[in-house]
């Protein structure tokens, strides 16, 4: 006898079965990469660029530079929180809770890169309260 899933169960089943397959193939890169690597030199490059770019307020290589950062070493707190404060003063809050939120969960793990750029939140008006810096 064969079964069916109801259609109603089948987007919760196909959100699982995603979100299993996501966390597999974060899983299998590392969250920063080797510091002798040359992959670990371009994302160092990309974050202060990034900060750069964001005090002569460039935003637009700012997002560049520090998307490619977090693209390279996820599990660099510093790099999402510069990238949600980008994202604060673009106004995008729904990207900058995300990257917030990840700068958070990543904290306790890495802290090779130096914390968020206070000039950048200031010049935009965002409270220094708003981001705590441990």
């Amino acid at each position: 006898m064969i079964h069916r899933l109801r259609p109603s169960v089948r987007p919760a089943l196909s959100a699982v079965a995603c979100a299993v397959l996501l966390a597999a193939m974060a899983a299998c890169r590392p969250a920063i990469p080797e510091k002798a690597s040359g992959e670990y030199a371009a994302a160092i490059k990309s974050f202060y660029v990034g900060l750069a770019a964001m005090q002569v307020a460039d935003d637009v290589r700012a997002k560049l530079e520090l998307e490619n950062a977090v693209k390279l070493a996820g599990g660099e707190p510093a790099a999402w929180a510069n990238l949600g404060v980008l994202q604060m003063r673009q106004k995008d809050f729904d990207a900058a809770l995300k990257s917030l939120e990840r700068a958070e969960t990543s904290r306790p793990k890495a802290d090779a890169f130096m914390p968020i750029s206070p000039f950048s939140s200031l010049s935009a008006g965002i409270s220094t309260k708003s981001v705590r810096i441990s």
